[in-house]
């Protein structure tokens, strides 16, 4: 029992890491905004939140952290430029180094979901799982449509033994869209 809970564990980091990364570009802090004022023709920077969707995002940009550096220090108040060096420390796998731009960049704009989902990531790969759920917690706080980061902090959940608030953020995730953590949960008899 305790080698399938290992595996079912193992399926639903690599999943969760693997959609992380598609997703991203769809559920950004950007995407976010765009989408929330869009929503509210009261809001007054919609043509801004708009500009940065034109100019695209996401891993295809392939700038050195030398670059990345650079870019930083040209127009250190932009927390997509902190953002894209912490995704670029991520794919790299350096962790400590994804909380330390996620955390610059959160200075700048603390009201990026994604860039706590992101810190969430790093923390649970660093086996941090409680601070993990603090940020995927304020990410959800944030933007609660973020079936992502309910399904991340699941993860945490059922590393940490607590089935029961796995399966609601699992349940919360599948109402909002993604079934797939849900799905494995029941599969591996974990959920109802």
């Amino acid at each position: 029992m305790k080698k399938n809970n290992l595996k079912f564990i193992i399926i639903i980091i690599f999943s969760s890491l693997l959609v992380s990364f598609l997703v991203k570009t769809y559920v950004s802090d950007i995407g976010q905004k765009a989408i929330e004022e869009a929503l509210d023709p009261k809001s007054s920077s919609t043509s801004q939140s708009f500009s940065h969707i034109e100019k695209g995002r996401g891993f295809e940009d392939e700038k050195t952290i030398e670059e990345m550096n650079q870019d930083i220090k040209e127009n250190s108040q932009n927390a997509d430029l902190y953002n894209e060096k912490g995704n670029k420390y991520l794919l790299d796998k350096k962790f400590q180094k994804v909380i330390e731009e996620f955390n610059e960049a959160i200075k700048i704009n603390g009201n990026c979901a994604e860039l706590y989902n992101g810190k969430g990531i790093a923390y649970r790969n660093l086996g941090e799982y409680h601070e993990a759920i603090e940020n995927y917690t304020k990410a959800i706080e944030l933007y609660p449509s973020y079936f992502e980061a309910y399904n991340n902090r699941g993860v945490c959940y059922i590393f940490l033994g607590e089935n029961d608030k796995a399966c609601f953020d699992f349940k919360k995730a599948c109402g909002l869209g993604n079934c797939q953590k849900l799905e494995m949960a029941k599969q591996k008899g974990l959920c109802e």
